[in-house]
């Protein structure tokens, strides 16, 4: 193992098209070699799904799918849970990023919750003596309520403590009843990329058979997220579909 390669799938190794590009039709049944940080092996191509640009492989007995570009780069932390990028996990970057993210506020921006309705107006440094003197991020907000100004230290904004002291507008428990309500009985699946039979008396409905591979993705109540279907049992009417890398049947 090139202890210099930190990561990489030898696909050179899979049929071309005349355009020099690969063919992952005719690359169904190959076996590809790569290294993944300490992890080196083979992988084996059981599958492609065209229209989605996804690749189905097969890695010690179990499946698994990419996209052509992260395949091709061996974006395997579906396998092997991490990512390392400069010392750092993949996990780790995606929480350091959303967490910037979440400390950004401008001018413009309304904060609105079931506590509060605000409008960021203004901003500036101020100095405070906090057993030092440090530069502090104030920002003005107007409250779209009662109309209420007044000026705030960034990180209440941030953390939801900052709240219109005028109107002292607070989550009752009527609106609290309210907000549950909204997931309750909020079920849907979506099938629409499904394939559809194009002839014969069930025309337009639901190919189960050419539906294997595909992602499905579904709402029930506060969960959200997709399933893959893996297998169609035609005398039993069911699905075999795998979440959370966890494997159910259904009835359809």
């Amino acid at each position: 193992m090139d202890n210099r390669i930190k990561r990489k799938m030898f696909y050179e190794v899979l049929p071309q098209t005349s355009t020099n590009k690969t063919n992952w039709e005719k690359a169904i049944g190959y076996n590809v070699h790569f290294i993944f940080h300490e992890f080196e092996g083979d992988v084996k191509i059981i599958d492609c799904i065209q229209n989605q640009q996804v690749i189905i492989f097969e890695y010690e007995g179990n499946d698994y799918d990419l996209n052509y570009y992260s395949f091709m780069n061996c974006t395997l932390s579906k396998i092997f849970g991490y990512e390392y990028r400069d010392g750092k996990s993949e996990r780790q970057l995606r929480e350091k990023k959303k967490r910037k993210q979440s400390l950004q506020i401008k001018i413009g921006d309304i904060l609105k919750d079931d506590t509060r309705d605000i409008k960021i107006i203004d901003e500036c440094l101020k100095t405070r003596k906090n057993g030092i003197k440090e530069n502090f991020q104030y920002y003005k907000f107007h409250c779209n309520i009662c109309e209420y100004e007044d000026w705030r230290v960034k990180i209440s904004l941030i953390n939801n403590k900052c709240k219109c002291p005028n109107c002292k507008k607070v989550l009752s428990k009527e609106n609290r009843k309210l907000n549950i309500e909204k997931y309750k009985n909020k079920k849907k699946i979506f099938l629409e990329n499904l394939p559809r039979l194009e002839q014969g008396t069930h025309k337009g409905k639901i190919n189960w058979e050419k539906s294997v591979g595909y992602m499905v993705h579904f709402i029930y109540n506060e969960f959200e997220g997709d399933i893959k279907i893996l297998k169609y049992k035609v005398k039993e009417q069911e699905l075999i579909i795998r979440y959370n890398d966890k494997e159910f049947e259904i009835k359809l």
